[in-house]
């Protein structure tokens, strides 16, 4: 939506000083915003996204978006592979984070996060030591 705004992404919206006039109250800066075209491209976005999601609902025989869940949307993964969003994005079992139970995809992450820094920690690191490891 920001995008069919006019948005640029500059990542200043928070410094009033947003090149493209969207996100600032400078009237020199929005003075480039012309509401009609804007508002225009806002609705033909708004239309083609709803227009997308019937598209979605249609394919998966629903007509809420209520009852779509993540085992009915497929996306093309490369040339030869499709998978489930389910597949893509499994489900978490509540809870599972704050103990021992983590799923087996984000076990990893889990080990190499670190609260006191961007960082990683250690373990890619080993991994990359064990394997450039050259005995003579």
């Amino acid at each position: 939506m920001m995008l069919a705004l006019g948005c640029v992404q500059s990542l200043s919206c928070n410094t009033n000083t947003c090149p493209s006039g969207v996100a600032t109250q400078n009237p020199k800066l929005s003075k480039g915003l012309d509401p009609t075209d804007k508002g225009e491209r806002v609705r033909n976005y708004h239309h083609k996204t709803v227009e997308s999601l019937m598209d979605i609902l249609s394919s998966t025989g629903h007509n809420s978006p209520d009852h779509l869940n993540r085992t009915q949307i497929f996306r093309r993964i490369s040339q030869w592979e499709v998978k489930r969003y389910d597949e893509i994005f499994p489900l978490i079992k509540r809870g599972s984070l704050l103990g021992e139970e983590l799923p087996e995809a984000l076990r990893l992450h889990f080990l190499e996060a670190n609260a006191d820094s961007f960082m990683p920690s250690s373990h890619l690191a080993d991994i990359d030591k064990e394997t450039k490891n050259i005995d003579a």
